[in-house]
């Protein structure tokens, strides 16, 4: 098991960041493969048709983006592999330059093994605070687990269980200082920034420092630092995914519902039956209008009008409009049917006519949106 570097240990320059931390050494192993990994993954992707610049959102689903509908739709691996991908070079380049000087210091401050551990294990909870605040959001970049071990280092040194020399100190500061000004203060001005995952990875990273604190104080056997560890992690884990709310399945699960009770009213149209016309037949069929038509469209109504109140896209939204004002006029066509029971006038018919037109005006609208998806 690897132990964590001694107490307010100073080894001199062995904390200077130069270039010489891209490439790996005795006590610095992850930081630069991580760089490695996150530079290999994005050329693959510009490599493969995706933009240098801004990658198209459809090149991030498929890489591995980290989506609600698609993460808690069976697809978890996201929550990890969103950690390496990037939208763009410069989106690449600026989490390099932070990781290069936070990740050279902290890998060599307490163990490669923890390092690592808090990089994995601070994106990971960065995507699932992201899945719980976004619903549309395709959410890439390793800025999540950078701002956790950002949160590791600070952690460790206001418990001052690290020491590092005055000089790097100060560039490391200024490093940080500016990486988290450009991600919470001026990125708010800019679409995209998935601010939660910052969030969550400052969180998440600032509880693994104080879990890696506790065998400097209580003298705790370094198994159980990583035991707690865990336990911290499966439970943050468990916790936040079963609070994401899963709009997809509640969608799916509504339309279902939806379509089999229409296909439960298509009786009334049936030729043999012919209600809109034949006075005798709306008189045995009262009860079976009233049950299999007027009670399942009001039913059908209430489905999308609950899933009106979710916050799906705005072009989900317009069909989910047009299938509630379709629901809407179902439901007064079975109702003028009861009417015609009682009082069979010009003006019913003419109503049910009308009905029967914006029925059909209807459907063709959601057939012409269906096209342009």
């Amino acid at each position: 098991m690897e132990k964590p570097p001694e107490n307010n240990k100073e080894i001199g320059n062995e904390y200077n960041v130069t270039f010489r931390g891209l490439f790996p050494g005795k006590t610095y192993l992850f930081t630069p493969l991580l760089i490695y990994v996150n530079s290999l993954v994005f050329l693959l992707m510009v490599a493969s048709g995706g933009n240098l610049f801004d990658t198209e959102v459809d090149s991030l689903i498929r890489w591995g983006g980290n989506l609600r509908s698609l993460t808690i739709g069976g697809e978890p691996w996201r929550l990890i592999t969103s950690v390496f991908l990037h939208s763009g070079i410069i989106h690449l380049a600026f989490n390099i330059y932070i990781l290069i000087y936070i990740g050279s210091v902290l890998e060599k401050a307490i163990g490669k093994k923890r390092f690592i551990l808090a990089y994995i294990f601070s994106g990971t909870l960065s995507s699932v605070f992201s899945l719980i605040f976004n619903e549309n959001i395709v959410s890439v970049g390793a800025s999540g687990a950078i701002f956790g071990i950002i949160g590791v280092l600070g952690i460790q040194l206001i418990l001052k269980r690290i020491s590092i020399p005055s000089a790097t100190m100060k560039n490391m500061a200024l490093s940080a200082g500016f990486f988290i000004f450009y991600n919470v203060i001026y990125a708010i001005r800019l679409e995209g920034i998935d601010h939660v995952a910052h969030l969550g990875g400052l969180i998440s990273g600032g509880t693994i420092g104080a879990i890696y604190s506790l065998d400097r104080v209580k003298k705790i056997n370094p198994v159980f630092t990583y035991i707690i560890l865990g336990v911290f992690f499966c439970t943050s884990l468990i916790i936040g995914l079963s609070s994401v709310s899963d709009t997809l399945g509640r969608y799916e699960a509504a339309m279902y519902e939806f379509s089999s009770n229409e296909k439960k009213t298509l009786w009334a149209f049936e030729k043999d039956i012919s209600l809109h016309i034949n006075q005798e037949q709306l008189r045995l069929n009262k009860e079976r209008i009233h049950d299999e038509g007027i009670f399942l469209w009001q039913r059908n109504e209430e489905i999308i009008s609950d899933l009106l109140t979710a916050n799906y896209p705005e072009q989900l939204q317009n069909h989910l409009r047009k299938l509630l004002e379709y629901s809407q006029l179902r439901k007064n066509y079975f109702k003028t049917l009861v009417d015609l029971i009682d009082v069979d006038t010009p003006e019913a018919r003419l109503h049910l006519d009308t009905t029967t037109q914006n029925i059909a005006r209807i459907l063709s609208q959601m057939e012409e949106m269906n096209r342009q998806w």
